[in-house]
């Protein structure tokens, strides 16, 4: 037991008297132990041993088998994927769910100490521009706006309303520009896309939501690794006022020290410290000894130390951990909360806001129990419930099939996998199974008959039909054993790669591409790193025929034939072809399920696709379906959940969280930070889409007849009626849109500023109030370099989805569109001073450019070096120019640049610094006098051809 006799435990005094009595009590080593999100315990001054880490994307995540051992997993109430989350676009749902997840916390933590943690990595408030991205599940989509609100709500749940503690500490993720699982991940991000969109919903969610911890990226901004970017002490803490704790990503600090350049951890522990990191979830004994010896160097002060210190536990003492248990606000909690019913009701209306309805043709949905209809249940993912990396064990699980059998009867509901059995044959050997679960090669007889699931791209995972146990690899010893209840992990051991021949068997490698072999025992193994490393030259190879023993697909056929309506479930695995450490590289969804598909459309034509997946897919080949529904996993009421909506008891209101593009080639480079130049997401997106973001069907219908925007005071009100005209009850998800009238720079060409989620019963009315910041209508201004309101005409209207706007019907049945034009008086651009030094980062325009540092200082340099690059600055000043132009650049030989004012082109001047950054004049006397008069006000473009990069110019 700690001891509670020190000031730590008074809960009389202030949090700042606590702290400096703490700081002044622990000693250099004990401060350098204290950097660990996992700290150690100090008896003697009532310090107990506590953890601030621990997931909770989608419920409390106990699984324990992650970073630490902690003994078996505790079930928990789990949520849809954030992903599914956000498309409810219901905050007081997210809200519910967030105040859930604190109760669950709060009662693992009173049962378990420092193993049931009160500080938890979630939300991920990063938006999701780019569908590739291996980790969309976590997130709540593309737009800053509904992600930001969607993840405050959720914040403000596991917050509590508490006015002196916490009930659970919410820690963003991933702070900032983290859209790729690459390694290493730098990207280039210009100022607007920067303030605009990335930092827009980590802003909300601190300001509005009030998180208590924030967690860096893995990646490195314009240059500079995230973990002691510029932003953390420039935005979190200046501008933002944030006054939690920031933790490096897990692992970030050693994963960086292997980079060559910041290979001196001391050195890159003490960068990290002074930027404002407080505290890294690395091991422990790496975090101390890289601290204590930059203290030891100089690297760092005492105070540096302090400091981080001093946030770290100020977040745990707002949390209570150091209060006794009568000052203890959330003492003695309900403990039937933990897993129990009235959070698995919140998961099921969770489990059915979450659904989008893409397609309904004919009205094939909803399908009436009453009718007793003859339903056949199909598909790889039917009778599946996959977990996910960032969630919990739930106490039960529902699969597809489960929920429409319990919803429309067993004797109506027929069901198969679509799956294919087949043995495996070595020459004339077969694979067959020892007693203790290993692959060995026999006769026919002896042939174990294998459950086939296809995920594409050549992976696919192998069950033991005779004990349902999956293959795995042992990657020390290459040993295969079929002894898996699951495919699961960081790294799916489950999954197998297969290479097709020529002649038509096939080659099996693992998870680590090692190829299956087998040995002098008839034993099939993986080849091992030791193997691998001597050149083994894999003469044992396996080469694998197949003899087929069950068609999965003409039993889906023969079922279908059977059945009034033909239910098709496909989808994804969470940790397979997409997950942490895995962007996606196929857009469309396994081969084999859209050839199940067809198969069953070819016998019966009423079809209802259900994807379960938690990214936007190519779903063109699945057209031909009557109905389409998509929803994400993670929740453990998920065949519940999509049996109320196939069967009516709930009206879908789903909406799309992100733009369905209509293939991946219509996107830019994964690394492609700049939104506005490449034109991503629906702001900005003008080509093809499937599905836009918004998007979302009913089972009822809905009209406006009323709509108006008035201006108060730093904001806009937005009053609207909505009525459900339809037969059914049902939600109705507002969207209101925002545009600039004219815009001399490049705006969004629409932007999401305000949503509500509204409930209405047939033929019900409503009025809806939304107000609309102005904050909302802001830009960054890169001559300013803040966010400003631009004078002038702004459109605002009601979407049905980004691309679709509403309509108002009038009493006599006109339409209009719901829309209001409304004047502001905001700031004009002021006119950049050219004699200034200014960044050439704050470009207006900019082609083939990128953000990067050289020697310490920050430039814009080349990035395709075959290509010319180019920069251009508006609302120049003329009165600042003058005869020469300075520049702080680097080159080498064969650059040149080019100067062009008002369209007015200087020579190409050839520059070459030796690859150093310098400063570089150059006279443009004989340009000027021949461009003769300029205008008042003028555009200065630099075009860059060569090896260079420009960081600062100014004119004299």
């Amino acid at each position: 037991m700690e001891n509670q006799n020190t000031p730590l435990w008074d809960a009389s005094l202030d949090i700042n008297e606590r702290l400096d009595w703490l700081l002044e009590a622990l000693n250099l080593d004990e401060k350098c132990r204290m950097l660990s999100t996992l700290t150690p315990e100090v008896a003697r001054l009532g310090i107990r041993s506590t953890y601030l880490g621990e997931e909770a994307a989608h419920g409390v995540e106990a699984k324990h088998d992650r970073s630490v051992n902690w003994g078996a997993p505790k079930p928990t109430t789990t949520f849809p994927q954030p992903f599914g989350m956000s498309q409810t676009w219901d905050t007081k749902l997210m809200e519910k769910m967030g105040a859930a997840v604190g109760d669950e916390a709060r009662i693992l933590y009173y049962r378990e100490g420092e193993h049931g943690g009160l500080c938890r990595w979630a939300p991920m408030a990063e938006p999701e521009r780019d569908p590739r991205f291996g980790r969309t599940e976590e997130g709540f989509g593309e737009d800053p706006h509904l992600g930001g609100q969607m993840a405050s709500a959720y914040i403000k749940g596991m917050r509590g309303d508490n006015p002196n503690y916490i009930k659970t500490a919410a820690t963003l993720k991933y702070f900032t520009g983290y859209n790729s699982e690459d390694r290493p991940l730098r990207v280039s991000i210009d100022p607007r896309s920067f303030y605009e969109y990335y930092l827009e919903p980590y802003r909300r969610c601190i300001i509005e939501g009030g998180a208590e911890g924030v967690m860096t990226a893995s990646n490195a901004i314009n240059g500079t690794p995230a973990l002691f970017g510029d932003h953390l002490q420039e935005v979190l803490r200046k501008e933002w006022r944030f006054s939690g704790h920031i933790v490096g990503n897990e692992c970030s600090l050693e994963e960086l020290c292997q980079d060559e350049r910041f290979s001196d951890r001391e050195k890159t522990a003490a960068l990290a410290i002074k930027a404002g990191v407080d505290c890294f979830a690395d091991e422990p004994e790496f975090v101390e000894a890289a601290v204590r010896g930059a203290y030891d160097r100089n690297l760092l002060s005492m105070q540096d130390i302090n400091q981080a210190v001093r946030r770290s536990f100020a977040t745990r003492i707002r949390l209570g951990m150091f209060n006794k248990k009568e000052d203890d606000p959330f003492a003695n909690p309900d403990e039937s909360l933990l897993g129990g019913s009235d959070h698995a009701a919140l998961s099921r209306q969770a489990g059915r806001e979450a659904i989008v309805l893409l397609k309904n043709e004919e009205q094939i949905l909803p399908i009436s129990p009453k009718e007793k209809e003859k339903i056949a249940v199909i598909g790889p993912l039917a009778n599946e419930w996959f977990k996910d990396w960032n969630g919990g064990i739930p106490p039960y699980r529902i699969s597809p099939y489960e929920g429409i059998r319990d919803a429309f009867g067993e004797d109506c509901v027929t069901y198969t996998d679509g799956k294919k059995r087949l043995c495996l044959r070595c020459g004339e050997r077969f694979v067959c199974l020892t007693q203790e679960g290993r692959l060995a090669l026999g006769s026919r007889s002896e042939a174990e008959e294998f459950v086939i699931t296809d995920w594409g791209q050549g992976k696919m995972n192998l069950q033991a039909a005779s004990t349902g146990c999956y293959l795995t690899s042992v990657d020390e010893n290459g040993k295969l054993f079929a002894n898996r209840s699951e495919a699961f992990g960081r790294h799916v051991k489950e999954c197998f790669c297969v290479e097709m021949l020529s002649d038509g068997r096939f080659r099996l490698t693992t998870w680590r591409g090692r190829d299956v072999y087998w040995d002098s025992e008839g034993m099939l193994r993986a080849a091992t790193d030791e193997q691998v490393g001597i050149g083994w030259p894999g003469e044992n190879r396996a080469l694998f025929g197949i003899e087929q023993t069950w068609d999965g697909t003409a039993r889906a056929v023969t079922l279908a034939s059977e059945a009034d309506k033909v239910v098709i479930v496909l989808g994804t695995n969470p940790v397979i072809n997409g997950q942490i450490g895995q962007d996606r590289e196929k857009y469309g969804l396994p081969s084999a399920q859209i050839a199940l598909f067809e198969a069953v459309k070819k016998v019966n034509e009423q079809v209802i696709v259900v994807v379960v997946s938690n990214y936007p897919h190519d779903l063109m080949p699945l057209q031909e379906a009557k109905a389409i529904l998509f929803t994400p996993s993670g929740c453990q009421e998920l065949g519940r959940a999509i049996a109320d909506v196939m069967s009516g008891s709930y009206n879908p209101s789903g909406r799309l969280n992100m733009t369905w593009y209509s293939s991946f080639e219509d996107l830019p480079a994964k690394n492609e930070c700049d939104i506005i130049r490449t034109r991503q997401t629906y702001q900005y997106y003008r080509g093809k889409k499937q599905y836009p973001f918004g998007y979302g069907l009913s089972y009822t219908s809905f009209v406006y007849d009323i709509f108006a925007v008035e201006q108060e005071k730093e904001q806009l009100k937005a009053v609207l009626r909505v009525r459900n005209t339809g037969n059914c009850d049902g939600a109705k998800v507002i969207q209101i849109y925002a545009a600039k009238e004219e815009a001399s720079l490049t705006r969004p060409d629409k932007k999401l500023v305000g949503f509500a989620f509204v409930m209405l019963h047939a033929n019900e009315a409503k009025e809806v109030t939304i107000k609309i910041p102005f904050r909302e209508l802001m830009i960054y201004d890169v001559i300013t370099e803040s966010m400003m309101l631009s004078d002038g005409g702004y459109r605002i209207w009601i979407g049905e989805d980004a691309d679709t706007q509403a309509q108002i019907i009038e009493s006599d049945g006109t339409k209009r569109p719901a829309q209001a034009i409304v004047c502001l008086e905001g700031d004009i651009r002021i006119r950049r001073d050219f004699a200034n030094i200014t960044g050439a980062w704050l470009y207006d325009e900019c082609r083939n450019v990128r953000i990067s540092k050289r020697e310490g200082v920050q430039v814009v340099c080349i990035s395709n070096k075959a290509q010319e690059a180019m920069m251009e600055y508006t609302m120049g000043d003329n009165d600042s120019l003058g005869s020469e132009l300075h520049l702080k650049l680097y080159a080498i030989e064969g650059s040149k640049l080019k100067i062009t004012i008002n369209d007015k082109d200087s020579q190409m001047f050839a520059l070459n610094t030796q690859g150093m950054i310098q400063e570089v004049c150059i006279n443009l006397s004989e340009e000027m006098a021949v461009w003769g008069y300029v205008d008042e006000i003028i555009t200065l473009k630099l075009s860059m051809k060569g090896v260079m990069g420009i960081s600062y110019f100014w004119f004299e």
